[in-house]
């Protein structure tokens, strides 16, 4: 049966190997993607949660202070030492979340990376056309 260069060339863009692989992939990918997420967001809450609790006991701990203190100067010192505390626990949470989406853009850059490489074809796809479906060359079309 003749074969158009139309043809010929479809049908060596994407053989049933490759189609296999994308469907793979297409599932694959995303499912990867969603669990590398939901690791990532459950790292990121469990750090938060250290956070909210200490945070908790510290305010606790100064309005337990502040509600038992008669010295003016004391509740000073109370409210700076519990401003000092809050603004290195909130460095420490945004150093935390750094970190942690440096290591989740590197663990999906890893595992990701090449997820959608396909294998280079074997052969080009002009070799594949049968001669009698080959595009016409000069030579031919002057000749004819």
């Amino acid at each position: 049966m003749r074969r158009t260069p139309t043809e010929a060339l479809t049908d060596a863009v994407m053989q049933p190997s490759e189609l296999l692989f994308l469907d793979y992939q297409a599932l694959h990918v995303p499912l990867r993607l969603a669990e590398l997420c939901r690791q990532s967001a459950a790292r990121l809450v469990t750090e938060s949660l250290g956070f909210v609790v200490e945070r908790f006991v510290q305010d606790q701990k100064t309005f337990l202070g502040l509600m038992t203190c008669r010295d003016f100067s004391r509740a000073e010192a109370l409210q700076r030492e519990w401003l000092d505390t809050a603004v290195r626990q909130y460095s420490e949470l945004g150093r935390a979340v750094s970190r942690l989406d440096g290591e989740a853009s590197d663990r999906v850059a890893e595992e990701l990376a090449d997820a959608w490489t396909l294998p280079a074809p074997d052969e080009e796809p002009a070799a594949q056309m049968t001669p009698d479906a080959a595009p016409p060359t000069a030579a031919a079309s002057q000749a004819g």
